[in-house]
């Protein structure tokens, strides 16, 4: 009997680097963009940020609990992190 091949259960994929992320609000193009498709770039762009830093997120965590975690480890963006 041939045995069973267990598959590892597939990690979050990582997003492009932060840097790849213009500032919208600089660039102009914030005034084309609705203000939920500016948050999700926001957000986008704070994932991108923490996997640039090692803090990534999980998968199955929430927006608040990965920017609750995120700010815990990096107090100076705590207030940023909980209102991305």
């Amino acid at each position: 009997r041939l045995a069973a091949a267990t598959a590892e259960p597939a990690g979050p994929e990582r997003p492009p680097p932060f840097s790849a992320f213009a500032n919208p609000f600089a660039d102009g193009t914030a005034r084309r963009r609705s203000p939920a498709e500016l948050a999700a770039y926001t957000f986008a762009a704070f994932d991108a940020w923490a996997w640039d830093h090692g803090v990534g997120r999980a998968p199955g965590e929430t927006p608040a609990e990965f920017a609750a975690r995120v700010g815990a480890g990096f107090p100076e963006l705590a207030e940023s992190a909980r209102r991305a």
